[in-house]
């Protein structure tokens, strides 16, 4: 038996058995314009409420996405909530966070309304540009932001 496992991984070492890019999921594309050249604040600047409503940019880390949990066929399901992500200047996931999150716990994080959320990847740095509304409708302290372009950081 043991002479029957080591030929087993002979065989798929020397024929190339291994993981490629054809392995990981598809890459969704980008839905959403390069960033535009408006005024930049930190994160921590954008949560402590003191702006006006209107466009800015910011830079962070990518540390929830959320998701709309399946609903059984013929259920009676809540609807989902608006897409959203959670951008911080510090890059650790939120973990054990729920399917989707609806108020932060820190200065260093930001809740984003932003479609296909799914083309975001986490520990990965990004600069967004945003659009401040005069309203909210999380729980959050400020008001909502909606994305409105992004690029990738190297």
């Amino acid at each position: 038996m043991k002479k029957f496992l080591i030929t087993i991984l002979s065989v798929l070492v020397f024929t190339g058995c291994s993981s490629t890019d054809n392995d990981k999921p598809p890459k969704i594309e980008k839905t959403y314009p390069s960033v535009s050249n408006f005024r930049f604040h930190e994160i921590s600047e954008l949560k402590e409420g003191n702006l006006l409503a209107g466009n800015y940019n910011t830079e962070g880390y990518v540390t929830h996405k959320s998701y709309c949990p399946p609903c059984p066929k013929g259920a009676m399901c809540e609807p989902c909530p608006s897409p959203r992500i959670v951008i911080s200047e510090e890059n650790l996931l939120i973990e054990g966070s729920p399917w989707f999150v609806n108020k932060t716990n820190k200065n260093t994080d930001l809740i984003i309304f932003a479609n296909n959320e799914d083309q975001f990847e986490f520990n990965q740095r990004y600069i967004f540009s945003l659009s401040l509304h005069d309203f909210k409708t999380t729980d959050d302290e400020n008001n909502d932001f909606e994305l409105v372009g992004y690029d990738i950081l190297q």
